[in-house]
C-alpha cells in the first residue's frame, strides 16, 4: 500500500533528476502530487499500465484507478497479457476472440464513463512453452498471435494497437545475446507495425529483473540503432570533393588518412563494451561484461547524493507518514 510512496522518497532522496513514481493505487495519486508539489514537479506521478485479470476480470483497485484515469481526462486502454493455452484459448482464433473482445469491453467501459475519452492500448501476447509451463512473450509463436490480434482489431474497429516492446524478452542472464534477443525483438515488431519500440532499460526475465550492467550493453546497441535515424546533408564540407580529388583512385592513399575522416569518424557507430566485429564466442562475451561492469563500478563511484533537500525530504516524508496512517 505505501511502496509508491516509499519510492517517491528514495527517488527524492538519491536522484538527481527524480523520475514519477507509479501509481499503483487511486488513493495514492494525491499524496504523491503533494509530493510533487514539494519538489516542484507537478502530477509527479504515472497511471502507468492498466492491467486486469485475464479473462477480463476488473478487481476493486484497478477499477478505481481506471475510473479515476477517466474522469482525469486519460485515455481509456488496456495494457493486455493474455497468455494463449492458459488465459485464452491456445488456437490463434480462439486467442483473437478473447483478447480482442477483452479491449473493446475496455473501450465500452471508458465511454461510458466519459464518451469522448480517447481509446487506446497495448497488446503483451505470450504463449506457454507446453513443457515445463514457463510464458513467454517475444517466442516466435508470442509475436505472432499478438500481430494477428492486433491485425483484427484494426480491421474491426479502425485501432491501431501496439504489440509490446522489445524489453520484455526471455534472457535470464545479463550479455550480448540478451541485447540481441531484444533487438530482434523489437525490429520484428517494427517491420510488422511500421513502428520501432523501445529497448534499453536493461531489463530481464520478462521484465521481472533490473540488470544495471545490462543496461550500458543496450545503450552500445541503441546508440547503433541510432545510425538509422540519421538524415543525408549534401553539403560541400560533408560530400569533401576536394578530399575524393585527393584520394581519386587509390593508388597511392586511402581515405583512412584524409581530413574529412579525422574530422567525422566518430559519426560512425563506436561501441563501448560489445564486440563491433559480431559474437566471437564465450570470450567476447566475457570481455562485453567485464568491460561493462568495470564501467559501472566507475559510475557509482562518481555518484553523489543530491545535496541541499533536507527540508524537502522532511517534508516529504511527513506526506509518507500521514499516508501510513491513513492508507495502513
Amino acid at each position: 500500500r505505501l511502496e509508491s510512496l516509499e519510492t517517491a522518497l528514495v527517488l527524492a532522496e538519491y536522484a538527481q533528476r527524480p523520475a514519477p513514481p507509479f501509481a499503483w493505487y487511486a488513493d495514492q495519486i494525491d499524496y504523491l502530487r503533494e509530493m510533487g508539489d514539494i519538489l516542484g514537479i507537478p502530477n509527479w506521478f504515472t497511471y502507468g499500465a492498466t492491467c486486469f485479470a485475464h479473462p477480463l476480470r476488473f478487481d476493486r483497485d484497478v477499477a478505481d484507478k481506471f475510473v479515476r484515469r477517466i474522469r482525469e481526462g486519460g485515455p481509456a486502454g488496456l495494457t493486455a497479457m493474455p497468455v494463449a493455452g492458459m488465459t485464452t484459448p491456445v488456437t490463434v482464433e480462439g486467442f483473437i476472440a478473447v483478447a480482442a473482445a477483452e479491449h473493446v469491453a475496455t473501450w465500452m467501459a471508458g465511454r461510458a464513463l466519459d464518451p469522448a475519452c480517447p481509446l487506446g492500448g497495448s497488446m503483451w501476447s505470450g504463449t506457454v512453452d507446453m513443457r515445463t509451463g514457463s510464458v513467454s512473450y517475444s517466442t516466435f509463436d508470442a509475436l505472432f498471435y499478438g500481430f494477428a490480434c492486433c491485425e483484427f482489431l484494426r480491421l474491426w474497429t479502425g485501432r491501431h494497437l501496439p504489440v509490446g516492446g522489445g524489453e520484455y524478452c526471455d534472457a535470464r542472464e545479463p550479455g550480448t545475446f540478451a541485447a540481441m534477443e531484444k533487438a530482434w525483438k523489437a525490429m520484428t515488431i517494427a517491420a510488422f507495425q511500421g513502428s520501432h519500440p523501445s529497448i534499453g532499460q536493461g531489463m530481464l526475465e520478462c521484465g521481472r529483473t533490473l540488470c544495471p550492467v545490462q543496461v550500458l550493453l543496450e545503450q552500445d546497441f541503441f546508440h547503433g540503432l541510432e545510425q538509422m535515424a540519421q538524415t543525408v546533408q549534401p553539403t560541400p564540407d560533408r560530400i569533401d570533393l576536394d578530399g575524393i580529388a585527393d584520394v581519386d583512385l587509390g593508388l597511392t592513399r586511402s581515405y583512412l588518412a584524409g581530413a574529412g575522416t579525422l574530422a567525422h569518424f566518430r559519426e560512425l557507430w563506436l561501441p563501448r563494451f560489445v564486440p563491433r566485429s559480431g559474437w566471437d564466442g564465450p570470450r567476447g562475451d566475457r570481455l562485453a561484461l567485464d568491460r561493462a561492469r568495470g564501467r559501472m563500478d566507475e559510475l557509482l563511484d562518481a555518484y553523489r547524493k543530491p545535496e541541499g533537500r533536507e527540508d524537502v525530504l522532511e517534508r516529504l516524508r511527513a506526506v509518507v507518514a500521514r499516508a501510513r496512517q491513513r492508507l495502513l
